[in-house]
């Protein structure tokens, strides 16, 4: 059966607003990362890849992953409490880190590797309660279809965060600024969202809310047992190599990767972003209609038209591009790119229709399946960075790619989706696909050949 027409129109015509947003935000990283390289040095980017990746694993399932139900329930007044019960979470936690480092300040410089800067550690519960508030607020725009104003705050962090890391670098505030801008650029927004959202729920009368708040948490319980182990176990195994690569080698490879990663995955990560929220504001009503397959396969058709190719073809270029943008400096994050591209392919496929397994109520295997790759990971860049360290980046390039690859072939599983339909739908995608980088790439071979010749 082929995907419903309508329904990828509707699609499109959603997916228009949020790239409108994603593009822009990932234009002004992309911008702003030509002048920031030339502002801090790549042992500052390794402090903020390690700040970075440590938000990034406790932020995800801060909120108890009370965020990602949001879309699941028919009554308004349920998903409220599921907004409100994030929320809380996130900021109990982020509360906590502070105590914590305030109790114990100078034992949190291990995270930078370096003594003396255990001061950067005071922004970790900022960054932790920004970047899951923000998370929480972002799925309750997705469930009640607010693509345009999701993309004109996402737009205006974008712009906010990397403003802040250009000026604090034009003072040489160092890695600091950095941080701060990057907490701005994950979740600024979310300081009015929160505000915005108090607004619409008001006229609940509060003696209401602690047996709402009670019994929605008992209905959504499977989420914080099975989706917040699955979604640390995800986080981590992206993250903790980071960290380990960059306390452990002190050669700025980190930095590197840092880069590398801001280069190719943050435009992809905005593009998928914004593909995961229009699915999963589809996908519950999509399954309840025995439709799931059709929606599955219409993003995959989506992602390889307009995702894939450039990513390709950037991967391909990015070792004789990237000394010429960046600086020879950056010489090593260009062929970090090279080797990144397989694996972050696959993610791009993945990655928007991961919540298949929470909506089909699958949290079981996704957690079985994050901790495959927590440990495949990992694993592989402790054999790097004790035995060949040179090549840390190269090992955690194929776990990932063979991580993505597997996780694929679980959601085409969930989603009832065989291997010989999924061929037959997108071998025209595929076809015109490759089409496209062939010939993008005999054009740069051809102005390469002419430049050197003139």
């Amino acid at each position: 059966m082929k995907p419903n027409s309508s329904m990828s129109r509707n699609l499109l015509r959603s997916a228009a607003i949020l790239f409108g947003g994603s593009g822009l935000s990932s234009l002004i990283v992309l911008l702003s990362t030509l002048w920031l390289t030339r502002l801090y040095a790549p042992s500052e980017f390794n402090d903020l890849a390690i700040f970075a990746s440590f938000v990034g694993v406790i932020a995800s399932a801060a909120c108890l992953r009370f965020d990602i139900a949001l879309t699941i329930p028919e009554q308004e007044r349920r998903a409220n409490a599921l907004l409100v019960l994030a929320l809380l979470s996130s900021f109990g936690i982020s509360i906590t880190l502070a105590v914590l480092i305030s109790i114990m300040p100078k034992s949190w410089e291990w995270i930078f590797g370096t003594t003396g800067k255990w001061r950067m550690a005071w922004l970790l519960p900022l960054g932790i309660w920004m970047t899951s508030s923000y998370s929480a607020i972002q799925y309750w725009l997705v469930r009640k279809k607010k693509f345009a104003l999701l993309s004109k705050y996402k737009i205006f962090q974008t712009l906010a965060g990397v403003s802040v890391q250009i000026l604090i670098g034009e003072l040489g505030g160092g890695a600091v600024g950095l941080m701060l801008g990057q907490i701005m650029i994950s979740g600024i927004s979310s300081l009015a969202l929160v505000f915005w959202f108090a607004g619409a729920v008001s006229s609940y009368s509060v003696g209401a809310w602690p047996k709402i708040l009670y019994v929605t948490f008992r209905q959504y319980k499977f989420f914080p047992k099975y989706s917040v182990p699955e979604s640390l176990l995800n986080m981590a195994g992206i993250q903790v190599p980071v960290i380990l690569i960059g306390t452990l080698l002190l050669n700025s490879e980190a930095a590197y990767l840092f880069l590398a990663t801001r280069i190719m995955q943050a435009p992809m990560a905005l593009m998928g972003m914004s593909i995961s929220q229009l699915y999963l504001s589809e996908a519950p009503k999509a399954m309840r209609e025995n439709r799931l397959p059709d929606l599955t396969i219409s993003v995959i058709k989506g992602l390889l038209r307009v995702g894939v190719g450039p990513l390709l073809l950037a991967g391909l270029l990015a070792p004789a591009l990237t000394p010429l943008i960046f600086g020879s400096n950056w010489a090593r994050s260009g062929t970090a790119m090279l080797y990144l591209t397989p694996w972050f392919v696959m993610q791009f496929l993945s990655s928007p229709i991961s919540m298949a397994l929470q909506v089909t109520k699958n949290q079981k295997a996704a957690l079985v399946l994050q901790g495959f790759g927590f440990f495949l990971r990992v694993g592989f860049v402790i054999v790097g960075v004790c035995f060949v360290p040179q090549s840390a980046i190269e090992l955690y390039a194929a776990s990932g790619f063979i991580f993505y690859f597997v996780y694929f072939l679980l959601l085409m599983k969930i989603c009832g989706i065989g291997i010989a339909r999924l061929i037959a739908e997108v071998k025209k995608e595929v076809i015109l696909l490759f089409v496209a980088l062939l010939l993008g790439s005999l054009t740069f071979l051809a102005a390469s050949s002419g430049l050197r010749r003139s």
